[in-house]
């Protein structure tokens, strides 16, 4: 009997034991499920907060559109305008000073595109005010647009800075690719051509003529040669050193040369906001232009 009991006490110690394990189990379980639901309801809450305010920026987006609508119709009635060619444009963006007005919190981008639609209006030139949304930047941005005789449809950003010195800018623009601007001064139909490597641009300049200056693609290619220049700069300092060192492939002539055809391309890319890019490369996600 006493060893019967000894089982009996040994078998009911564990049957507590095992129920004992299995209530601290679920237990930290439940407080471990407690903090998750938790988690997730501060992750809702967060996007709710999101939600809201992705909400009131569309709202304050539609509103705004709806101004430029009515502000562009406003100051068209009556005008007989008319589209500029290429060369009208660019004289008329040369002698515009635009560019040179401040900017601050309350002139902004905005106030840059509807100014320089003003004027151009006041020239007789049809002008447009074009409203793009990047990835990252749902309140947009505004510049301008000029349907040319001879060159077609061409953007142009006037957004100036805090100190006056903008510079008149041509803006390229393309569906699921970053905005970029060069400087109009920097357009030309005639460039050096960077489609090379470091060594044959060391030893002559070769040349590349284009077409469309509006393009995208002719973005890239300007782009593409900001990209070579810091390229060669490097590969030619390297050729220096070598050369200073007693060795090297390259001659002080042929060092002379490269050193001078790097300066002609530093020339055709050199100047603040040659190019600029949508902030994290952001691509541009849509196009709104208003005539």
């Amino acid at each position: 009997m006493v060893i019967r009991n000894a089982i009996f006490l040994i078998f009911v110690f564990l049957i507590i034991s095992v129920l004992s394990l299995s209530v601290l189990y679920f237990y930290d379980y439940s407080i471990k499920l407690g903090d998750e639901l938790k988690e997730k309801d501060r992750a809702i809450q967060n996007l709710e907060l999101e939600k809201s305010g992705l909400q009131s920026e569309i709202t304050a987006l539609k509103s705004r559109i709806l101004e430029i609508e009515s502000f562009c119709q406003n100051i068209s009635a009556g005008k007989e305008l008319r589209n500029p060619t290429w060369s009208e444009l660019k004289n008329f963006l040369e002698m515009d000073q635009t560019n040179k007005l401040i900017y601050n919190e309350t002139f902004d981008c905005s106030g840059f595109a509807i100014e320089l639609f003003k004027r151009a209006r006041n020239s007789n030139f049809r002008c447009a005010i074009v409203e793009i949304e990047s990835e990252e930047n749902t309140t947009g941005h505004l510049l301008n647009a000029f349907q040319t005789v001879d060159k077609g449809l061409v953007f142009v950003d006037e957004t100036g800075n805090e100190k006056g010195g903008g510079k008149d800018k041509i803006a390229y623009i393309k569906i699921g690719n970053p905005y970029g601007t060069i400087e109009l001064s920097k357009i030309k139909e005639r460039h050096i051509a960077c489609d090379v490597s470091c060594d044959e641009f060391a030893k002559e300049l070769t040349y590349v003529n284009y077409s469309n200056l509006f393009d995208y693609n002719y973005f890239l290619d300007r782009k593409k040669c900001v990209e070579f220049y810091e390229e060669c700069i490097d590969s030619y300092n390297n050729a220096v050193d070598e050369y200073n060192e007693g060795g090297g492939k390259y001659g002080y002539s042929e060092l002379l040369r490269w050193k001078e055809n790097l300066e002609a391309l530093e020339s055709e890319i050199s100047g603040d906001g040659f190019y600029s890019l949508t902030e994290g490369n952001a691509a541009i996600e849509g196009i709104e232009i208003y005539w």
